[in-house]
This record gives structure tokens, sequence and C-alpha cells, in this order.
């Protein structure tokens, strides 16, 4: 296991300026392209210390601390529109501060327990715990996909879950991910060429944090140079600043759709450029939470974002426009697209009109055929 590391980390300390060398398919170019992203991330830039402390008190006072606080809020959150999510990278930004004072604050006692002892404050508040943290906080966040199906049944079907079923159905959703993260890890995780753009996002702010000297970071070109803090901070700054306007002051820069605004009666109109209930066929908007919805364009490679805007317009712009325009399964009497499901009339489907409370919430044809088939939007 310590060769392997070992490996891994001259693998990344490699120096860039080699002339490049033809090897088949693989050139030396790239595999240095490849180590400027990973530096360029926060990776295999510092040294490992295998002696500083890991799971501290504090590591686990944050962490279950923030996944609670977190876990919760998201819930809350989720039953509001527009729903709001606390992420990963925000509890990654608040631990750090958190932490420096329990350095700076805490006393340097030991408690000890029998033959045990653990340390109040065990000393700078390191990397290794900061990540944990986020790992920790990271996997709470998506408690609320066990809360939305106990909400559903609640208001959809009247059926209200006891204490033991909703906390069954929140322990098989996370150990089944758990289970299969695991099975696939050796396929997926451990191969060195398999990197996950996301998580680059992660090692970059952590690095940032954690002050990484700049001189570390090896690049190809002689470039215009900033420190990694002093980026980060100008940068948080001008997005505080500029948050406001389409979140608050002005939200019509977050769906900038003015041709709605042209031509607010036109049913066409609203139906080819709208955004809620429209194909969205003129999506500008000023928001980078809208621009970072499916995931942020500056962590995803070219090839991907080229990938799914493909998907877009061939299924979207060509594919579903076909369908409503023909009326094909009767979409055209609804909106474009819609999270709802209707009934014969248009309206919003009752599903507590077809099913049976005395028969456990089962589906009762003849009150089915009684009240009407389903009806779904195009998208």
């Amino acid at each position: 296991m310590e060769a392997n590391e070992n490996k891994d980390i001259n693998v990344l300390e490699k120096p860039i300026q080699e002339k490049e060398v033809q090897d088949g398919n693989h050139t030396d170019s790239d595999a240095d392209s490849q180590t400027e992203i990973l530096r360029a991330a926060g990776i295999g830039i510092a040294k490992d210390d295998p002696t500083e402390p890991v799971l501290t008190l504090r590591m686990w006072v944050l962490g279950i601390g923030f996944c609670v606080i977190v876990s919760g809020l998201n819930t809350l959150y989720t039953l509001r529109t527009p729903s709001l999510t606390i992420s990963g990278s925000v509890v990654l930004f608040l631990a750090y501060p958190l932490g420096r004072i329990w350095e700076k604050v805490i006393p340097k006692w030991t408690v000890p327990l029998g033959r045990l002892a653990f340390d109040l404050n065990p000393g700078p508040f390191n990397t290794k715990e900061h990540v944990l943290i986020y790992i920790m906080s990271n996997l709470s966040i998506y408690v609320r996909l066990g809360a939305d199906v106990l909400t559903e049944q609640q208001m959809f079907y009247g059926y209200k879950a006891g204490w033991g079923f909703q906390i069954l159905i929140t322990l098989s959703t996370f150990l089944i991910g758990f289970c299969l993260a695991g099975l696939f890890r050796a396929i997926v995780v451990v191969p060195q060429e398999l990197i996950w753009p996301g998580v680059l996002g992660v090692t970059a702010l952590t690095s940032t944090l954690h002050h990484v000297n700049q001189e570390q970071v090896q690049v190809r070109y002689n470039t215009w140079k900033i420190s990694r803090y002093a980026f980060f901070t100008i940068t948080f700054c001008v997005s505080f600043c500029w948050y406001w306007f389409p979140d608050f002051i002005f939200p019509a820069l977050s769906h900038f759709s003015f041709p709605c605004w042209i031509k607010p009666e036109s049913k066409v109109v609203n139906q080819i450029f709208g955004m809620s209930s429209g194909m969205g066929l003129l999506p500008i908007t000023f928001d980078w939470s809208q621009i970072s919805y499916v995931g942020s364009p500056l962590l995803i490679p070219s090839w991907a974002v080229l990938n799914v805007f493909i998907s877009l317009v061939f299924w979207i712009w060509i594919v579903a426009v076909a369908l409503y325009y023909t009326n094909v399964w009767n979409t055209a009497y609804l909106p474009f697209q819609s999270s709802q499901v209707f009934d014969n009339t248009g309206n919003i489907y009752k599903v507590k009109k077809i099913v049976n409370a005395a028969s456990g919430y089962k589906l009762d044809v003849k009150k089915y055929l009684a009240y009407s088939p389903v009806f779904l939007h195009v998208l």
C-alpha cells in the first residue's frame, strides 16, 4: 500500500517541462496536461503528513453538527418553491473558520477515558479533518430523498408512515448507495485516469483555504500569476455582491426571457421561449446558479457539455416539439413542460380519488375508470 501511494505522488511530481515523446496513441503532453489540471485543483502539491490527527473530537463535533443542521434545512427548503439546497461546498467553506476558531479558543486539555484518552484541541485544523467534515455533511445532504417519499405518501395518498418505516427507508437509501459504491470502487474510483470532475472544485477550495504555496504549482507557460487565496477572495466578494441582483433585486436576470415580456399574452411565444412551462428556446441567464444547475461548466469537460447540448437540441427542440405540435397523446392541451400530472379536464390529477385506503392504498380500477385516465405533458 505504501509503495502505491509513493508511486501516485511521483506521477504528480513529474516535471512538466519535459520534451514530448510520441508513444503510440499516448504522448507525454497528454500526461502533462492531466498533471496541470490536477495541480490546479490542488492535488499532488502538498506532501502527505501521516502524523496529522484525523479522527479528532473537533472533526466529529463539526461533522455531526453540520449533518444535523444541513439535512434539516435541506429537507425544510425542499417543501418550498423555489427550493433551496445547501451544497457540500457551503459546508466546506463554513467548516474552515469554525475549525480555526476551535484551534484558537478551546484549551489543549487531554480527557482520560480509562485506558483511552482524547484531546479537546489536537492542534492546527488540518486538511484531513476538513475533508472528513465535508464528506460527512455531503452524505447527509441527500437524506431528503427519503423524506420526499414520506412527504408524497402523506400529501398525495393520505398515508402517514410510522417512525419505524421512516427510519428504515432513510437507512436503506444510504446503505444501498454505500454497497454499490463499494462494489464498483475498483472499477470507477481506483484507476488514476478516471477523474470525477466535480471533486476538483472541492480539492481546489480546500488547498486554497489551507494556504498551499503558489510556488509549489508548476505551470508550462509564463502567465499572469495571483495567489490562490487572493483569487478566491476577489471571486467571493464579486459573487456575493452580484448574487443580490438575480436573486433579490431583479429576479428576471435569472430567466432572461425577454420575448415573453414583449408578448405576454401570446401562448405560442410563451410555449417557445418560456422557462417555467415552455421549451426555453432562448436560454439567456445572468445567474450562475442557473448556469451550474446541472453541473458547473468550469469543472465538466467540454466534450461532456457538448454531449448534453446535442441531446438537448435533439430530444427537446426537435422530438418534443414535433410531438407537442402534432398533438400526440393529447399533449397540446397541456403545458409543454410541468412537474404535474393532469386529468381529462386539464386540472391536476387527484390521486386520492383512485386509491382505496382500506385496502392499503391500492389502485381501485372502478374509481379510476369513473374519474379519468392519466395525461402527461410532453416533458
